[in-house]
């Protein structure tokens, strides 16, 4: 194409608009989340049941500390999606409008309950500024101090941990906190539902959270982090087998180890297969299932058609070379079988199967 004098007349003209049109966006730049700008609210659990806007009321007990980015977990923004996800990772600006009542750490989220009264918290990100509407009240009116007490006080000293790594240094100490944390939570967790360690309207009926567990999603993040480190260990497929034998009439089965069980072991094999019930903050011994003990052949008769298939409980005891495995009928059953001579009786232990032919007292 010729390019005449009109011609570049004109696209000198084109780019002397395009320049001056950038110039005004750049000097009277409009957020891309303007619509956000405003007050959100926060986001007190993902289930659908907590508070969602800015209307809505969090309580505390007038006393109770908590960390504001952790406790909520994650923000929404105007569109649905998460503004951020974790207050404390982030470069966020905390505030409190009435420090009287409540006071907040500005970069921390540490959020001190001081007195009666209402408050707004405003953590200000990328922009942005969400606002959470805190009530604070009389201590013992929640439960933090009174029959959520143990619980409460549990969290507290588990979230100690928080930014702790977990070690065979100090793995014991840590466990025994997450064990009075567990212990304690078992004797709620049926009756009420804490979200992040806030009673939810799903169990109080009201649209008002109410902070019953301050420290609540901090010890929950190093139960999980503990619950990881036993899950990485491989325990049971690191118990060496030696051995295994059984007597007719008996009703157990006897591994012999080659290395004596240690007392890691056990609490982490408490950990990982006794959940639903209460753990011991010094346990002896634990045990766990055997995902089958089915009975073969006849070793004498191998036209013998019967496979039934048993279920199996396994107890290993801190400093023994032992694994006992006692055989019931089926899950679920208090009823022993006894074992048959001449039979091979199988075990499935999940990692590994076992054989062992029963023989006669």
């Amino acid at each position: 194409m010729k390019v005449t004098k009109s011609t570049k007349s004109q696209l000198l003209c084109v780019f002397a608009v395009l320049f001056f049109a950038i110039t005004l966006s750049v000097l009277f730049a409009v957020p891309a989340r303007a619509a956000d700008a405003k007050a959100i609210g926060w986001v007190f659990n993902c289930d659908g049941y907590g508070p969602y806007n800015t209307t809505d009321t969090l309580k505390v007990e007038a006393g109770q500390t908590f960390y504001a980015g952790d406790l909520f977990g994650q923000l929404m923004s105007g569109d649905g999606s998460y503004a951020f996800t974790s207050g404390s990772d982030l470069s966020i600006t905390y505030k409190s409008s009435n420090t009287s009542v409540a006071t907040v750490g500005k970069s921390s989220g540490y959020v001190k309950a001081l007195k009666k009264g209402t408050t707004k918290i405003t953590a200000k990100y990328k922009g942005v500024t969400y606002t959470l509407t805190l009530k604070v009240v009389n201590a013992g009116t929640i439960g933090t101090t009174g029959k959520f007490a143990t619980l409460a006080k549990t969290s507290k000293a588990l979230a100690k941990y928080y930014d702790v790594k977990i070690t065979s240094k100090n793995f014991t100490t840590i466990m025994k906190k997450v064990i009075a944390f567990y212990n304690a939570e078992l004797e709620w967790n049926e009756k009420y539902d804490f979200n992040y360690g806030v009673l939810t309207s799903y169990t109080t009926g009201a649209s008002t959270g109410k902070l019953a567990i301050p420290y609540y999603q901090r010890a929950y993040s190093v139960y999980t982090a503990m619950y990881s480190y036993a899950e990485n260990k491989s325990v049971l497929q690191n118990l060496k087998l030696s051995s295994i034998k059984a007597s007719a009439g008996g009703t157990t089965i006897t591994i012999n180890l080659k290395k004596a069980v240690t007392a890691q072991q056990v609490y982490i094999i408490q950990m990982l297969y006794g959940y639903g019930k209460k753990w011991s903050t010094s346990p002896s011994s634990a045990t766990f299932e055997a995902n089958q003990v089915s009975r073969s052949t006849s070793v004498t008769d191998v036209e013998y058609s019967g496979y039934p298939i048993y279920y199996g409980v396994c107890k290993v005891k801190k400093n023994s070379k032992v694994l006992t495995i006692t055989v019931y009928k089926e899950y679920g059953s208090t009823k022993k079988v006894k074992l048959s001579s001449d039979f091979e009786y199988i075990v499935n232990l999940g990692y590994k199967s076992i054989s062992t032919t029963v023989v006669p007292k």
